[in-house]
């Protein structure tokens, strides 16, 4: 009997991330991708990774929607945007074109501390921990424009550190009704369950997809600084070196 050998999910990802970007080796990079998706289908950081590596080797189709699929889970990943804007330009679709330029311009200004505006204002106070302000900023753009899972996200992130959990609860479900797989509005779920007597919260169910998503914590610990690792590090079998893979 054979037996597979396993190795770190972890360890996978960056000889992915390796693959594309030092390598440059994407006939291997993307058979390690899809051997790593076979195993875990809906493992965020692979996504993003064969995403932005599908629009490098001008592969739009896959590209756009393998970034959908990332954004869908992460709708606050500024280089994400990036590249779905230029995905979208280089497959001519304007309307997408015009989302993904708002949505990039105000990530990426605000992570380099430029950023203006009502936005602006909010995210900066989030980066600062001021969270009064921020969840006043968050809760005029999120009356202003409901649809903007990125703005939701942000004022259900300051509700949460202001402890108003019942409100956060309900901001996170709209944002679930759209975005079933938002990774930080399962976590942002869990983490009112924990802090609070609240009892309505099906736990297991959103820690289920937690796993899926990001079963090292990779981006939660982003979120979330205080929050420990797993107990026991994601694995999966092995990957052949050998393998290639020309098409998406």
């Amino acid at each position: 009997m054979r037996i597979m050998t396993t190795v770190l999910l972890s360890k996978l990802s960056q000889q992915l991330q390796t693959l594309f970007d030092i390598d440059v080796d994407y006939e291997a990079g993307f058979a390690l991708g899809r051997h790593i998706l076979r195993h875990w289908p809906h493992h965020l950081q692979t996504y993003a990774q064969m995403g932005i590596a599908a629009l490098g080797v001008g592969l739009y189709a896959d590209a756009s929607d393998i970034l959908q699929r990332a954004l869908s889970a992460d709708p606050e990943a500024g280089v994400l945007w990036a590249g779905f804007r230029q995905v979208s330009a280089a497959l001519g679709q304007e309307e997408e074109v015009a989302i993904a330029q708002a949505y990039e311009q105000e990530m990426l200004s605000s992570a380099q501390g430029d950023s203006r505006g009502l936005i602006g204002e909010a995210m900066q106070a989030a980066k600062q921990k001021n969270w009064q302000q921020a969840v006043r900023a968050y809760q005029r753009l999120y009356a202003a424009q409901p649809a903007r899972m990125d703005i939701v996200l942000g004022y259900a992130t300051s509700l949460y550190r202001l402890e108003r959990f019942e409100a956060c609860l309900a901001v996170t479900q709209r944002v679930l009704e759209e975005l079933p797989f938002s990774l930080k509005a399962h976590w942002l779920r869990v983490r009112c369950a924990y802090s609070s007597t609240l009892g309505s919260i099906d736990v297991y169910a959103h820690v289920k997809t937690i796993d899926a998503l990001d079963p090292d914590y990779i981006y939660a610990r982003r979120w979330f600084p205080d929050l420990e690792a797993p107990s026991s590090a994601a694995t999966c079998p092995a990957w052949d070196a050998a393998e290639r893979w020309s098409h998406m």
